[in-house]
């Protein structure tokens, strides 16, 4: 017989969500405020991708294909809630090139970070018959 009384409930959870709302690094922030009644948090910190780039449209001995732009990385976190501050701020990317921050002060300094994750870079642009560098 299992003993299933020490699991939290599945619906014991806060499920808060950040939608991709920075056009620069660390330009425009939004507020977490920790939930009352929890123990721990899981914080998931995805990084904008990054574009592909542009193919070239011709005869087949000069098209070529745009390289493919680089995912966006990935951070995670979990962590006792009682070590994080009231209030967090976070910025994520909302376009190419942008990453995503989880900070203890709306600043991408270092000191300030509680998580980051990075954007992934353009792929290269097609040029004659050459195709662009992923």
């Amino acid at each position: 017989m299992n003993d299933m009384q020490s699991f939290p409930s599945r619906f014991n959870a806060d499920v808060q969500t950040c939608i991709g709302n920075s056009v620069a690094n660390g330009v425009t922030w939004q507020n977490w405020e920790k939930p009352r009644g929890k123990t721990m948090a899981f914080i998931l910190c995805v990084g904008r991708g990054g574009n592909g780039g542009t193919g070239v449209i011709g005869a087949n001995s000069t098209a070529a294909g745009g390289g493919g732009g680089g995912s966006g990385g990935v951070s995670r976190l979990v962590i006792p809630i009682m070590f994080l501050p009231d209030r967090l701020y976070l910025s994520a990317g909302n376009t190419q090139g942008v990453a995503t921050y989880v900070s203890i002060h709306p600043s991408v300094t270092t000191q300030h970070l509680v998580l980051h994750a990075a954007a992934g870079g353009a792929g290269g642009n097609a040029s004659g018959a050459t195709a662009g560098a992923a």
